[in-house]
């Protein structure tokens, strides 16, 4: 198989573009992880931007937030369960310390989460609620 043959291939089996192709710093931190004899995905969520993929993560709730997600419909396990199980490209920082997760909680509704990452690794969740129909075709498109 040829270069060219094998790179469309690999482009039209995986959906993702070739290593070779993508950006340098990508194809560092692969090599970079694959020398330590880990698995590139490992190295991705063992990294401090996706910390809430190291275990055991623990959450904080009071009656503030406790409130909060309330009054949009969702309950402390909806809003774990968005977080924990969150998928590339989430959780997305998104300034102050804050980092958004999208995802679907254990029942199948897609829904949306704001946390804060505590110096202690607790999550303290700032505000959770359902995704309208707009930003879960959003999701859909994203997680593809």
């Amino acid at each position: 198989m040829t270069t060219s043959a094998a790179t469309s291939h690999a482009t039209a089996t995986t959906g993702q573009r070739p290593i070779e192709s993508r950006p340098k710093m990508v194809v560092a931190e692969r090599d970079r992880a694959m020398a330590h004899g880990g698995r590139f995905r490992d190295f991705l969520l063992a990294s401090p931007q996706f910390s809430v993929y190291n275990s055991p993560v623990q959450f904080r709730w009071n009656g503030w937030n406790l409130n909060h997600i309330e009054k949009h419909g969702m309950t402390p396990a909806d809003a774990e369960f968005i977080a924990e199980h969150a998928r590339r490209p989430y959780p997305e920082m998104i300034g102050d310390g804050k980092r958004y997760v999208a995802g679907q909680t254990a029942d199948g509704r897609y829904g949306q989460v704001i946390y804060i990452l505590d110096s202690d690794r607790t999550i303290f969740v700032i505000h959770a609620r359902p995704l309208d129909p707009s930003e879960k075709r959003k999701f859909r498109r994203r997680t593809r």
